[in-house]
């Protein structure tokens, strides 16, 4: 069973919702939204994540919650694979295509409209080396968000000037 990075489990752990679910997107979606009801979480995202912050914690219960979207979406990548795989071997197409439960996981979490989300995946997607689809599909507005929080997190590490801007 998979394992996200802070030890929660999931990929049919409860069987009243299996790992190809909608709800493995959506669910923690809007318990990562519901955790940090006053934008606490968020607000420590814009301001760069600074150090000593009590507003990490609102931040990081957020992060637990996208982690096991992304968890998912892993999950979904690998039944696609393996039903492809069947599939050529075999010349069985699946009654319940993975690669359709795969495609609607990913609309489902690009149609979020949280922003920290949407950075999250961005770079999750980029440390997979898919940058490529990235661009091909992502929300444009929350791309060039992410983009501007890049380069002000570089400014104030000093890592661009104002004269080479």
């Amino acid at each position: 069973m998979p394992k996200v990075s802070h030890g929660v489990t999931i990929g049919g752990q409860n069987p009243d919702m299996p790992a190809n679910s909608p709800g493995s997107v959506e669910l923690p979606l809007t318990c990562a939204r519901v955790s940090d009801p006053d934008n606490i979480g968020l607000e420590y995202w814009y301001a760069g994540s600074p150090p000593n912050d009590p507003r990490f914690e609102f931040c990081g219960r957020r992060l637990r919650y996208y982690d096991l979207v992304l968890d998912s979406l892993i999950i979904f990548e690998a039944k696609s694979a393996s039903a492809k795989a069947s599939a050529a071997t075999a010349g069985v197409v699946a009654l319940d295509d993975p690669e359709t439960v795969r495609s609607h996981a990913y609309e489902l979490a690009f149609s979020s409209e949280d922003e920290m989300f949407h950075s999250t995946m961005y770079d999750w997607l980029i440390n997979r080396q898919l940058a490529d689809e990235l661009l091909e599909v992502c929300v444009i507005d929350h791309l060039i968000s992410r983009l501007l929080n890049f380069s002000f997190a570089l400014l104030r590490c000093g890592l661009l000037s104002s004269k080479r801007i």
